[in-house]
């Protein structure tokens, strides 16, 4: 059977989805490509350029409108990594099938309906191409190519030794407990040297014997590691397989779902494929067949990786020929500026210098004071903060908070000398018709102090210079 990824791959990516897409590519980079794995992107909306970072240098990823056109294009694109919706990627997956330069086509998109997949399953396997999904996170090939966001962070995959190829198959239906599987092997092995997430659906693309199969093929696999779960009867196709020999290299497999005997009624757990009811689909009979087959199953999850460990280091490396896999390194992508801010790994002078507002923390501040503060408070409140750092007592606060829920704007000038008692004898108020926010060249008439509220002024304290305010 044919690899499905090597360091040369080159994908489709369907639906612009910058993160994805980037993740992708810092994959590359940490993997020593030389090229990125993603040759075109599809986006039924649009047509053009989509940036993105290859390490430090931005590049420029052609984007087209249908997969035909992305194909034609692009010839030695042989794989499409489809993060299409629910809705779309029925049509657009079998486009992509039916497409001759396309061999594996990977979906993410949950909910599909089931004759839907059967359909795919049908084109696939009348076209030669290999199906990956739906429902999953896709898989990995340590060292040449990562589908989507398999395997988590950049940190993640170096912990797990995915940046180079191990010698352990990795098979799984949960795309969450394949990474999980993941850092488990690197600690028990040499590595992985393929991983795949069938998905959780009723019916997976491709099956967890499917996948065996075509990695026992494989000169770099010595020796599978698989992760069932309750439900359904895919692990009994594993177990003939063994009984009939297909199946040569040494097999580690554990059947999730065990807890499922502690329910008094059936349970339906996270997949769609995932429930209890059937004496026969249950965790406790698979794991019994597999076991009566030749597989070596451990007696709990967590003596998974001691099993493990030990069929690696009896079955693997204790032959003669074996080598341990070469480690060249890798290359760690440069961080997103927002992430090495936050991590305090860059400094930046400041363009703009405020000494009033403050965005740097959790929650922006104004004046030192959380801005939440501020959102039932009046505007004297607010402006006491900006203008005057608040050093205005409440009286001052609620004078300049008055005339801004009046209208028109009006400017009100107090002379230093007023005293309390001459107050309504000497100001005089000018008004203006003003845009918002400017200030008056000169004023256009005079008028006495009259019809201000009551004891609007009485709360002004003499001896300030002068006020502008705008009412509202």
């Amino acid at each position: 059977m044919k690899q499905l990824f090597s360091t040369d791959t080159q994908a489709i990516f369907y639906n612009e989805h910058p993160l994805p897409i980037q993740r992708m590519l810092d994959y590359d980079w940490l993997c020593n490509r030389e090229k990125p794995s993603i040759a075109a992107i599809v986006n039924p909306n649009r047509s053009g350029m989509h940036k993105t970072f290859f390490g430090s240098a931005e590049i420029l990823i052609p984007v087209y409108t249908t997969i035909t056109e992305a194909a034609a294009a692009h010839p030695d694109a042989d794989v499409m990594v489809s993060f299409a919706s629910m809705r779309s990627a029925y049509a657009t997956s079998l486009e992509a099938i039916m497409t001759k330069s396309i061999r594996t086509v990977a979906i993410t998109a949950e909910g599909m309906p089931e004759n839907q997949t059967r359909d795919l399953i049908r084109a696939s396997a009348e076209n030669d191409t290999w199906l990956i999904g739906p429902a999953t996170v896709g898989g990995i090939k340590p060292g040449a190519f990562r589908i989507g966001n398999t395997a988590g962070s950049i940190e993640s995959i170096i912990e797990a030794r995915l940046y180079r190829p191990g010698s352990v198959g990795v098979v799984t239906i949960s795309g969450g407990m394949s990474l999980e599987i993941y850092h488990i092997v690197a600690q028990q092995t040499d590595g992985v040297y393929e991983g795949i997430a069938i998905g959780g659906d009723t019916w997976p693309g491709s099956t967890l014997l499917d996948n065996i199969l075509r990695l026992e093929a494989d000169q770099g696999v010595k020796m599978h590691v698989v992760l069932g779960e309750i439900g359904g009867t895919a692990e009994y196709e594993i177990a003939k397989a063994l009984k009939d020999g297909r199946i040569k290299k040494p097999l580690v497999i554990w059947v999730t779902g065990t807890v499922a005997r502690q329910f008094a009624t059936e349970v339906q757990f996270g997949h769609a494929g995932a429930k209890s009811g059937a004496d026969d689909e249950s965790a406790q009979a698979k794991n019994k067949a597999l076991k009566d087959a030749g597989a070596y199953v451990p007696a709990s999850f967590n003596d998974l990786g001691k099993l493990i460990g030990k069929v690696f280091s009896e079955h693997v490396s204790a032959k003669r020929n074996y080598r341990e896999p070469a480690d060249n390194g890798y290359r760690l992508p440069p961080l997103e500026f927002a992430d090495a801010l936050k991590q305090n790994k860059v400094r930046r002078p400041t363009s703009i210098v405020s000494s009033v507002s403050d965005d740097r923390g959790e929650e922006p501040t104004y004046n030192k004071k959380e801005i939440s503060t501020f959102l039932n408070k009046p505007f004297g409140h607010l402006l006491n903060q900006l203008w005057f750092q608040g050093r205005f007592q409440k009286p001052a606060r609620i004078f300049w908070n008055t005339p801004l829920k009046s209208w028109p704007t009006t400017v009100l000038r107090l002379q230093p000398h007023i005293t309390q008692s001459s107050l309504h004898a000497q100001v005089k108020i000018w008004l203006t018709r003003l845009q918002p926010g400017c200030l008056p060249s000169a004023p256009d008439m005079a008028v006495p102090l009259t019809g201000l509220p009551d004891g609007h002024l009485n709360q002004w304290q003499p001896g300030f210079p002068h006020a502008i305010l705008y009412y509202r």
